[in-house]
């Protein structure tokens, strides 16, 4: 016999008349809801130690979503204050809608995370959209067993991949972005890389990921900063330096944006073109109603030229 063979049992039937089981949150869960509890008893005593009153279930009930229960409440516990009845009935639709778009939120963050990882995954929300109108706890645990299995799959094949990367006669370079690319689950184009990169690759997708952004100042102080180097600022600055020519005259003429007019204008184009790679004519710059218009180079050369159907775009 075990512990639980030989701990005293409460009669439900009972339980479900009495009027003392609104204080208790978790036992109405148990009762009336989509959840057991293993031992009733003890749910019992830790409600009764709790100290809460029929307010306070109900209020417990509504925060961790058991909405159908508390909807029970609502219309059954006759000790819930007037006040509290009324506000939370009016609440009750608006936080059942907080959950769903909770919900949705949560499977595109799912599938987004599958896809990248070349994984099938069913984003089929309508039954969990049904059941998290009644108990967001429940919807929540299986999002939880889905994310683990998930979260297994991808790292098995990750592992696959690893090791191919070992075995393969991949330079340190493009080695390594394939190794970030399957850190950060996007195993698709880890693998796609491996099965068709070069020593000379240079999609972008396997290039170094920029620096986080690390500065709680504006983005005009941290600019100020690549203006006038004499400013003070953060030692860990240096690593954010500007490192050619190009990418100096870039942020001058961002700086000179600031005095507004067709000249500033005209500088920005011709720096941000050179600044793209562009050996080529400096754009032309058109004053327009509340600002200035001008066309960028862009996905003329390759690798970049896959991306965009046209070699140029409007800068406004």
């Amino acid at each position: 016999m075990t512990d639980a063979d030989a701990a005293p049992r409460l009669p439900e039937e009972r339980l479900r008349d009495w009027p003392g089981r609104f204080r208790h949150a978790e036992l109405m869960v148990h009762l009336h809801g989509s959840r057991s509890v293993d031992n009733l008893a003890d749910s019992l005593l830790a409600g009764l130690a709790a100290g809460r009153d029929e307010d306070g279930a109900l209020l417990e009930l509504m925060e961790s979503g058991e909405f159908d229960v508390a909807e029970l409440v609502l219309v059954e516990a006759p000790a819930v204050s007037p006040r509290l009845r009324a506000r939370l009935s009016e609440e009750l639709e608006s936080r059942r809608a907080a959950r769903a778009s909770q919900l949705i939120s949560t499977v595109r963050n799912l599938v987004e995370q599958a896809a990248a990882a070349g994984i099938p995954f069913d984003d089929d929300t309508a039954d969990l959209e049904a059941h998290a109108r009644q108990s967001w706890p429940a919807v929540d645990e299986i999002l939880t067993g889905r994310r683990r299995e998930l979260l297994e799959c991808i790292a098995e094949r990750g592992e696959k991949l690893k090791s191919r990367t070992e075995d393969s006669p991949l330079g340190t370079r493009v080695r390594v972005a394939v190794k970030s690319l399957i850190e950060a689950g996007r195993l698709t184009v880890a693998e796609r890389t491996l099965r068709e990169a070069e020593p000379g690759l240079t999609i972008p997708e396997i290039q170094p990921p920029l620096l986080p952004w690390r500065w709680t100042e504006s983005a005009g102080e941290v600019l100020s900063w690549h203006i006038d180097p004499s400013r003070a600022c953060p030692p860990e600055f240096s690593a954010w330096r500007a490192v050619d020519e190009a990418s100096q005259q870039l942020l001058y003429s961002t700086d000179g944006l600031g005095g507004g007019g067709q000249e500033a204008a005209r500088i920005f184009a011709a720096a941000l073109e050179a600044f793209l790679g562009g050996d080529r004519e400096p754009p032309i710059v058109h004053a327009i109603e509340g600002g200035h218009l001008t066309t960028i180079t862009l996905f003329r050369d390759a690798p970049l030229a896959q991306f965009h159907p046209t070699p140029s775009v409007d800068l406004v």
